[in-house]
Parts: structure tokens; sequence; C-alpha cells
């Protein structure tokens, strides 16, 4: 049995650029298709280990994933799950993917942002 997708563009949706850089160009290549490819099962083991073997390491953190790629508050926005512009989003509403990850976790930066926000 053959599935196809009407009007699916196979084209990726265009990213915000995300804030850690690579060292090589290769490494940046080799991490989009990993995690275009994988994310999905990372996020599921790394809940697994957490929730049900009570192992917390910052090697795949989630935490780590949000800095990374979400835009840190400013005085005039607060990128948050529900905006458009949020790096999650962006491609859960290209393949119509719930996003419920924030329902628990935070959907911006755990970066000094009090001291960021401050006018």
């Amino acid at each position: 049995m053959v599935f196809l997708l009407a009007g699916c563009d196979s084209k990726p949706p265009a990213l915000m650029p995300a804030v850690k850089q690579f060292q090589t160009e290769e490494q940046k290549v080799l991490h989009i298709a990993d995690m275009r490819t994988n994310h999905m099962h990372r996020l599921t083991h790394k809940r697994d280990e957490t929730m049900y073997q009570g192992i917390r390491t910052t090697k795949h953190s989630f935490n780590a994933c949000i800095d990374c790629h979400v835009p840190a508050p400013t005085v005039s926005k607060v990128v948050k799950h529900t905006d458009e512009e949020h790096f999650c989003v962006t491609c859960h509403i290209e393949v119509a993917v719930k996003l419920d990850c924030f329902q628990c976790h935070a959907d911006r930066p755990a970066l000094e942002t009090a001291e960021v926000v401050k006018p």
C-alpha cells in the first residue's frame, strides 16, 4: 500500500538560525540531518530515562535545545510556543503535528532572562 500526501512540499521550512555554531560545516549538516530524522526518538528516549529511570543529565537536554534554538526574551518580545516564529512550531505547523511538550516544559530559554529583560 502506498500513501501520497497531496500538496505536500518536500522542502523543509525555513528555520531560525541556532545560537550555537558548529566548528565545521560537516558537523552542522550532520546535526541537521540527524535531528530531522531522529529528534522525536531522542526526545522520547530522554523522557523515558528521566521519568521512569530517574536519570537526569545535560546530554541531549531539552533545555539545551530551547536555549540554542529559541530567541532569548527581550524588552519588546518573548517568543512563546504559540508564536509562529518559535523554532519548534515552525516544523510542527508544516507537518500538522501537535506540539504538547510545553504543557510541562518551558518554551523559552533558561538563560538569565531576568537580566536580559530589564530595561
